[in-house]
């Protein structure tokens, strides 16, 4: 949204051309365009900021989940599919709970 481009790149002329290159500018992270640290919960101006998958274990199953972790209301916003491989030379990701050995977190904006 062009309010959270505003707070963190208030030098952009208000402009739509302005703003699509801002958002795809590359966040302080190195690793995201602020666009995608919009969708991600991060600060595009933050180096240390990152999505991160943790994994942990319950009764020898894996957990996964991520970091940050935004309030209630502003993850309702987002969908988060938990995607799976068996092995990483496998061609696709897909939605899994199953005890995939790599996985990913994607996140999505309606």
């Amino acid at each position: 949204p062009y309010a959270r481009l505003r707070a963190y790149y208030p030098e952009t002329p208000d402009e739509y051309d302005f703003y699509k290159a801002t958002a795809k500018e590359d966040g302080a992270n190195g690793r995201n365009e602020a666009w995608e640290c919009y969708v991600s919960g991060l600060s595009p101006m933050n180096a240390s900021e990152l999505l991160r998958t943790i994994i942990s274990f319950a009764d020898g199953a894996p957990v996964i989940g991520w970091e940050p972790r935004l309030s209630a209301a502003e993850e309702a916003k987002r969908t988060y599919t938990v995607e799976g491989k068996e092995k990483l030379t496998d061609a696709e990701w897909a939605p899994t709970n199953s005890a995939s050995r790599f996985f990913r977190v994607k996140v999505t904006m309606p």
